[in-house]
């Protein structure tokens, strides 16, 4: 193993299991229908139009997809780079709706919850820009060995 690859071992791992944790922690109480989530989601939903239980159950299960997937990243080899930048991507867009959803749908703008947003956000962005080329990369060998193939 050279060293970028132990060097990104070593930042990938505890950021991948601080975001299955994250997700997981947030999305268990939605699934299962927590006091605390649908006092939450009840709060919000309406501004946005959406039925507050159903929008509470499609979160907590696209948190769990998105855990699943950071989860899944960390055992492949060839493809990793991608399914990281995906579920970092995912991630990112999930941010984005709860800051948006805290100062614009919520009547009462909870503070940690911002914060925490914001820094999963930003680990986010960073996570996508570290694996960027490792993704430009793969896509690269993945289209010649496909116009090689055609080629044939």
């Amino acid at each position: 193993m050279n060293p970028t690859n132990k060097k990104s071992l070593i930042i990938d791992l505890p950021l991948t299991f601080l975001s299955i944790i994250m997700l997981s922690y947030f999305a268990i109480p939605k699934i299962t229908h927590s006091e605390i989530s649908l006092k939450g989601f009840a709060d919000f939903s309406p501004s946005l139009g959406l039925d507050p239980l159903a929008f509470m159950i499609f979160t907590g299960y696209m948190e769990l997809t998105i855990a699943a997937l950071f989860l899944v990243g960390l055992f492949l080899i060839q493809t990793k780079p991608l399914v990281l930048w995906i579920a970092n991507g995912l991630l990112l867009g999930t941010m984005a709706a709860a800051l948006y959803i805290e100062f614009f749908a919520r009547t009462n703008t909870v503070n940690l919850l911002v914060m925490i947003a914001f820094a999963f956000s930003i680990l986010a962005i960073t996570q996508l820009v570290r694996h960027s080329a490792a993704v430009m990369n793969l896509i690269s060998v993945r289209a010649k060995a496909l116009s090689c193939a055609k080629s044939q």
